[in-house]
């Protein structure tokens, strides 16, 4: 398929999805009485719209979840990390350990297979609050960038269903985490190389233990998130 097709597939899957989970969710009888209850939204365009979705997948029954991700590849596993991340409380972690966890990630990303290049050895712990920091942050990201593929070029076909999965799932995910990406992308990171599972769970754990972790092309930052 050309990336035009691959395009439209992916859109596709979507709005399949979306008409099962507005499914799913209808039939779930938690849901009565609340604010994404049956006819509660109206189904919107796109799922990045799609509230009733995208804030409801943390309200449903756990068995309506089931069944929710049993849509996707890897479904189950994914599935058992979301509950992992509801069910689980966030324990702090010292600087020392999350630079041991920073270390661990420079150290394994080559296995990932990145497509840019970062000095992962050069890791600086940044107060937000620190002169310089602002300029320093303004020109990092997230890990996720260094695994990003040319947008133009056609996915393998083993790679098409995945791709679509993430890519609905990220809203969702998203929003669940209170507007971060970290948690969504340790879900989602079964549906990749185990390389970059690896790296996500690793970012993930900085996340959970109050830390955020940035990459610029000269610099790794490692901020507290409670600083």
């Amino acid at each position: 398929m050309t990336r035009d097709e691959q395009n439209d597939f992916i859109k596709s899957k979507f709005k399949d999805w979306q008409i099962e989970w507005h499914k799913l969710f209808d039939q779930d009888e938690t849901l009565a009485g609340t604010e994404y209850e049956t006819g509660a939204f109206p189904m919107a365009k796109d799922i990045d719209r799609d509230f009733r979705l995208i804030f409801g997948i943390s309200a449903v029954a756990p068995e309506t979840r089931q069944a929710c991700f049993r849509l996707f590849p890897m479904g189950a596993e994914m599935c058992r990390r979301f509950e992992d991340f509801l069910s689980r409380k966030s324990e702090p972690i010292t600087e020392e350990a999350a630079r041991d966890i920073a270390k661990q990630i420079s150290e394994n990303v080559e296995k990932a297979k990145p497509t840019e290049s970062v000095k992962w050895a050069n890791i600086q712990v940044l107060n937000r609050e620190a002169p310089g920091a602002d300029e320093i942050f303004s020109k990092t990201g997230r890990v996720s960038y260094v695994f990003d593929r040319n947008g133009l070029e056609p996915i393998p076909d083993g790679e098409l269903m995945s791709l679509a999965a993430r890519l609905f799932l990220t809203e969702p995910f998203y929003m669940c985490a209170g507007n971060y990406y970290e948690p969504g992308d340790w879900i989602k990171g079964v549906l990749l190389n185990k390389g970059q599972d690896f790296i996500f769970e690793r970012v993930y754990a900085l996340w959970r233990g109050g830390w955020f972790f940035a990459i610029g092309e000269d610099v790794v930052v490692l901020s507290s998130m409670h600083a």
